[in-house]
């Protein structure tokens, strides 16, 4: 029996022409892709190779002091041909890898592009979806349309034996689609990039670092693999019973293919799919594997850290697939009973089946963890005096301070210790003037010589991640969608054109003293207002939302953040 239905449909309905089709639009689509990188690389490959070549492997005593003197070396050359720029750029990346691996990671420094390409995206691969969709319904809807599923159900091995040949093909077809659209990404990346050391651990990817299991790179990749196979193979079965149910294949594809569409829009970020048996989650599949992530927001004048994403428990796993096992059995032999109209008692045992399954899924649903739980709700508080500079704070007990020689940020521990916090082997044109500790983050603005417009960037201080808060100054003359911004105005330039005496982040918002005023912008919208004129360098404070400063003829004044 399975060989007829092979055959009827591949030679009668000819449904190999749809898998070619669907299979060169995978291959173009990942070529289109691509894979994972970084600008710096791209633009400087050829000497990133070099490095790469040279520091690849684990990171010894020898090979540390080679980096550490290829990094000073840079840091003190003042060659600014473009080779040089070239090289320094390869060189960071290799750099910044070097650095966490020291400190956090496995140890290793290796090719991370082909890895991060798989590992750290849940992207679902519609082609191979919609592939399925296609494949279930030719399976299943041209006896129906024909009416051949009443003359098949007249005899026993019509009524038994067809249904479950076709369940029994349906699972093999979702099997191998799966692993050949998969292995088209694969061999692509193999070509690319590469997959070189997968016996390394799988922290050697900075994505992982609070990983808690232990498990190589090339498993990681495997467990995917097969998490997605799993996956195709729920969906397909799924389809397969809608198939039988509408009996119709143009109204049963659009049913399935809406269906996907409106959970992967519902269950569009988060974790709460991977805990729940539905084939989406199996489908993306690399969010099994990622640990919980955190992002801070703020949200009226507190500020609170937010999961975004909570990281699947062992235990969490091995029920989930537990229970995809079983949706697998039960959905191939709700297919053949509803096929064959099975009869127990005059009570169709699919009704109690569809209750137990609907009981699973709300069971499960319920007992999901959610990401909105906050901690940190600390209200923002700051206070700055005439005297205080801001070149130096202090937090938990160590010093933070600037370093005007290097244009650096230098942490200095309870022993003495030095350790620079700015690691960007290429350095900026733009001078470091103040900076502002906020928890567990170091703010620092910097300006160029002109002092026409403010640069904000974040260190955080437990990973040392520094990114780009804000930026106003020449440099910046493009904004987020490559649009080329309107020219300053002239009193735009005579305003910005003084240092600025103090600044502070809060709120959602950054705040600036030029000479005689008070600046605001919005973080998220990039919207600057001058919120204060004719202001003193008197002692300013912010508590409650509320901003407190001295005006020029010595009266205290106060703003609203929402002003």
């Amino acid at each position: 029996m399975l060989m007829q239905e092979i055959y009827k449909l591949f030679t009668k309905q000819k449904i190999w022409i749809f898998i070619m089709i669907l299979l060169a639009v995978r291959m173009v689509s990942v070529c289109i892709t691509g894979y994972d990188s970084h600008y710096m690389i791209d633009e400087n490959e050829k000497y990133y190779n070099e490095y790469l070549k040279k520091y690849e492997g684990k990171i010894t005593d020898a090979k540390q002091k080679e980096i550490e003197k290829e990094y000073k070396k840079i840091n003190s050359s003042s060659n600014e041909l473009l080779a040089s720029e070239q090289k320094n750029k390869a060189f960071q990346v290799i750099y910044d890898q070097f650095t966490y691996e020291k400190e956090k990671g496995s140890g290793y420094i290796l090719e991370t592009r082909g890895w991060q390409s798989i590992l750290e995206h849940d992207s679902l691969d519609f082609s191979l979806i919609i592939c399925i969709i296609i494949v279930m319904t030719a399976l299943w809807g041209n006896e129906y349309e024909t009416q051949m599923d009443m003359m098949l159900r007249s005899c026993k091995k019509g009524k038994y034996q067809t249904p479950f040949a076709k369940v029994v093909l349906g699972g093999i077809l979702a099997v191998v689609l799966s692993a050949i659209f998969q292995l088209i990404q694969m061999i692509y990346l193999a070509g690319s990039v590469g997959f070189s050391h997968g016996n390394y651990s799988i922290q050697s990817l900075k994505f992982f670092q609070n990983f808690s299991y232990h498990i190589t790179l090339r498993s990681a990749v495997v467990t995917i693999f097969i998490m997605r196979l799993i996956g195709a193979v729920l969906l397909s079965f799924m389809i397969m019973l809608i198939n039988i149910w509408i009996k119709r294949k143009t109204i049963s594809m659009i049913i399935s293919m809406a269906a996907i569409v409106l959970t992967s829009i519902i269950f569009r970020s988060g974790s709460m799919i991977y805990e729940l048996p539905l084939p989406l989650g199996p489908l993306k599949a690399a969010g099994y594997l990622w640990p919980s992530q955190f992002d801070s927001q703020y949200v009226g004048s507190k500020l609170i850290k937010i999961c975004t994403f909570k990281g699947i428990s062992h235990r969490s796993f091995i029920t989930v697939n537990a229970m995809f096992f079983c949706e697998i059995i039960i959905l191939g032999i709700l297919c053949v009973i509803f096929f064959s109209k099975w009869r127990i008692e005059k009570i169709h045992i699919y009704k109690k089946v569809i209750g137990i399954m609907t009981l699973c899924f709300i069971v499960s649903t319920l007992f999901t963890t959610g990401c909105s739980k906050s901690t940190n709700h600390r209200e923002v508080r700051v206070s700055i005096s005439k005297e205080d500079t801001q070149e130096k704070a202090i937090w938990n007990g160590k010093t933070i301070e600037i370093d005007e020689d290097n244009n650096n940020i230098i942490y200095t521990d309870e022993s003495g210790k030095k350790e620079n916090l700015i690691r960007d082997v290429f350095p900026s044109k733009l001078a470091i003037q103040k900076i502002f500790i906020y928890e567990n983050d170091c703010y620092y603005l910097s300006e160029n010589d002109e002092s026409n417009g403010i640069c904000v960037r974040k260190i955080n201080l437990k990973n040392l991640d520094d990114t780009l808060v804000y930026n106003s100054t020449d440099e910046n003359i493009e904004n987020y969608f490559g649009m080329i911004q309107k020219q300053k105005k002239y009193e735009e330039y005579f305003n910005e054109a003084e240092d600025t005496k103090w600044f502070f982040v809060a709120d959602g918002y950054i705040y600036w003293k030029k000479k005689y005023y008070i600046a605001r912008v919005d973080i998220k919208s990039g919207k600057k207002k001058i919120i204060a004129e004719g202001v003193s360098d008197d002692k300013i404070t912010y508590a409650n939302g509320i901003l407190r400063y001295v005006d020029a003829e010595g009266n205290t004044k106060t703003l609203k953040s929402n002003s």
